[in-house]
């Protein structure tokens, strides 16, 4: 990963933030254009790759069909804090990364957690689902951008960290 060595102290705090977060919102375009904006729950590696499950007949998948493109952002409102990245998007397809993402993405305790908390509420599905080929898919994106944004503490005012940018 193309880091400045000056970033790295805001690079932790980019994963740290990223890993204390389970849920992002996503957005794709159709080949024809149309955006779709949708939220998904991820998790990232310490590469900012960011993983995501998916139904294959959601409107998501379709438009990465086409147009492999995605960006995503996480926000704590709270803490005055996000990230915002964008990049290329493919289906991971080995089964042993597919078991280690999966396994991470919907046993996570705060995930957990929402799940049973929400259960009677019949708001969120039974179970997360996992990739199975047919109806899910574990999808990647490689980032080409990455920023961070964060409250500075002694002025209260947004600090802006470009980590990565690729062209």
């Amino acid at each position: 990963m193309d880091i400045a060595h000056d970033l790295q102290p805001e690079l932790a705090e980019t994963l740290a933030f990223l890993q204390s977060n389970t849920m992002a919102a996503v957005s794709t375009a159709s080949r024809g254009g149309q955006p779709e904006l949708a939220f998904v729950y991820y998790i990232t590696d310490e590469d900012l790759n960011f993983f995501f499950i998916t139904r294959r007949d959601s409107q998501k998948f379709r438009n990465l069909s086409e147009n492999w493109r995605l960006a995503a952002a996480v926000v704590d409102e709270d803490e005055m804090k996000t990230v915002q990245m964008a990049g290329t998007v493919e289906e991971v397809i080995d089964e042993g990364e597919i078991a280690r993402h999966t396994h991470m993405i919907i046993r996570s305790p705060k995930l957990a957690s929402l799940y049973m908390r929400n259960a009677p509420m019949k708001f969120l599905p039974p179970r997360v689902p996992e990739p199975d080929g047919v109806h899910f898919a574990l999808l990647r994106m490689h980032p080409d951008w990455v920023r961070w944004m964060r409250r500075n503490k002694e002025t209260d005012e947004p600090e802006y960290f470009t980590l990565l940018e690729r062209h």
